[in-house]
């Protein structure tokens, strides 16, 4: 278990150093990202989108829309650890709380498969996922939002995501992937 706490310690210190996308699959099935869309979106960052990275006002309704998370890792070597960035467009969608709130952790469910941690951002949620000798294919999370009340439904192009990290017990690897999907309530 202390190996495994300290591989997350060292992938969370490598986002914050280097705030570059190690093992990130920049390939998309959906329109290229457009900075200044209020959504962060794989390759973009808050230095080149500052727009990207600003809460919109929302006022959250009586509604929610539920968005799945799926992960798929290179064939090999095994991955251990990943650091997620799930974005949001936050005139559409919001979560109680903010940071490590429970208020955000009450509304994201996971797999026993994994340990992992949350940051809700206000704009996009972080997640750092682990689990020894490696992550599973498959459902990572589910993310239960408010929808904004007034703001039209959202679809899974409103939520983006992005592999900010990806690693083995070896150290940095390419190839790992995610995908979101809406969930019928």
């Amino acid at each position: 278990m202390r190996s495994l706490i300290t591989l997350l310690l060292s992938v969370c210190l490598l986002i914050g150093r280097h705030g570059s996308a190690v093992g990130q699959d920049t390939r998309s099935t959906t329109a290229p990202p457009k900075c200044g869309d209020r959504l962060l979106q794989a390759g973009e960052t808050c230095t080149q989108c500052a727009a990207d990275c600003t809460a919109q006002a929302c006022k959250p309704g009586k509604e929610r829309a539920a968005f799945s998370v799926e992960f798929t890792p290179p064939p090999a070597p095994d991955v251990s650890t990943a650091v997620f960035r799930i974005g949001y467009r936050t005139d559409l969608l919001s979560l109680p709380g903010s940071g490590t709130d429970t208020s955000v952790q009450t509304r994201l469910t996971t797999p026993e498969h994994a340990v992992m941690a949350f940051n809700d951002l206000d704009y996009a949620l972080r997640i750092v996922a682990a689990r020894t000798p490696s992550l599973p294919e498959g459902l990572l999370v589910t993310i239960d939002f408010d929808r904004c009340d007034g703001a039209r439904a959202p679809t899974a192009a409103d939520v983006s995501c992005a592999v900010e990290a990806c690693a083995a017990s070896t150290g940095p690897i390419d190839g790992c992937r995610c995908q979101v999907t809406a969930v019928a309530h």
